[in-house]
Order: C-alpha cells, then structure tokens, then sequence
C-alpha cells in the first residue's frame, strides 16, 4: 500500500501495475483489489494492470485486451471477451470447455450429440470443433436431449462437477450443476442449454492476431 501512495503522490494520469496482487492469497486479494481499484477510481487515475489470473482481468477491468506472444488477441469488454470469444485461445483463456467434433453443413455444425446453427467462413463439409462450457448443459434427471452415464462426482459446495459419459464422444461431458442426484444414480440426461454452444473450424489456429474493438 505504501508503495501505491508514494507513486499516487506526483498525481499521474496513468499508472501501470504488474500483476500487483498476485502474491496475496484468494480472499485478502479480492479485498486489497476491490479497495485498491475503489481508490483509484475515485481520483480518477487511468490504470493498466497486468494480470494472468481470467477471474481478475473480467472483474476488475473496464476494458480487456488478451495478448499472446506479444500480440492482441482479442480486446473489449470483460463481457466481450467471455461470452463472444474471437478464437479457441480466447474462449480457454476464461473458461474450461467442452469441446465436441462436428461437420459444417448447411449452417449448422452437426455432432453425435445434436447440431448448432452457426456461421463460420468454411467450406461446406468442412470439420469444425462446438466448445460447450460444463456450466452451459443442464441435468435433467431421466428426461433431456442426451443420456449419458455418470462417472464420477466432485462435490464442490454449491455446484457440482460430473464427468457424464455419452455414447459416440471420445471424453465425458464435465458437467457443472446446482441440482442435487440422489446418492448412487447411474444414468441421466442431459440438455445443452440455448446460446451455449461456441463453433470454431477445426483448423482454426491463433498465430495470427486478431483483433477485435
């Protein structure tokens, strides 16, 4: 703290921060962040800040701009870069996925599980990849688009994290739910909830930059 008032007393326009509570653990890190950025913003001091954790850059900036290899990514809202990811790189950098085979056929990409309308710039018949977030397919007890097998459980809290088993997919579903399955149950059913599904071209790489205002 005292280092942040000693470079706020020439009163700068902009201040640079280098992943300055990285070395805090989880819960006095969010209040330490939480004060520091309420202080600055009332003096109204431009900050750009540093940062690897996904969690703090979505939460605490007003702008994002992703970088690999020295390179933007994509920048934009926290919103921007969450929900509306421009590559593969993007979408993983802020959440886990799932992430299913398919074919591009007609606008839609066609997988073993069910088809999504999207527009990619490929050709028809071209193979492309849908990433699902685990938290984006609901449980639906016996009912649901998909069945699958329950293979293991991770009780964390308010959630919990299944690894669901389906015929034709090479690796389970994970599966984030705030629904409670009876102890033992074997067999569910699954559905993927409206807007949840990301469609990327199978070729699609990120070592070109992309960008995105």
């Amino acid at each position: 703290m005292w280092r942040l008032l000693r470079a706020l007393a020439p009163q700068p326009d902009i201040l640079l921060m280098d992943e300055p509570f990285s070395n805090l653990d989880r819960g006095l890190r969010e209040k330490v962040r939480d004060e520091t950025l309420s202080l600055l913003k009332g003096l109204g001091t431009t900050v750009i800040m540093v940062t690897h954790d996904p969690e703090e850059a979505l939460s605490a900036g007003d702008r994002v701009v992703l970088m690999k290899a020295g390179r933007i990514v994509q920048a934009g809202s926290g919103y921007d870069l969450h929900d509306r990811p421009v590559s593969p790189y993007a979408a993983e950098f802020f959440c886990a996925f799932n992430k299913v085979p398919g074919i591009y056929r007609n606008g839609y990409v066609e997988t073993t599980i069910g088809r999504s309308a999207q527009t990619l710039n490929v050709d028809e018949g071209s193979p492309a990849t849908l990433y699902i977030r685990p938290q984006g397919i609901s449980v639906a007890g016996d009912a649901g688009d998909i069945s699958g097998r329950v293979d293991s459980r991770i009780f964390l809290g308010e959630v919990e994290q299944l690894a669901v088993t389906v015929d034709g997919l090479e690796q389970p579903l994970q599966v984030r739910t705030m629904c409670r399955l009876e102890p033992g149950t074997q067999r569910v059913g699954l559905t993927v909830l409206p807007d949840s599904w990301l469609a990327f071209p199978r070729s699609l790489t990120d070592t070109a930059p992309l960008i995105q205002s």
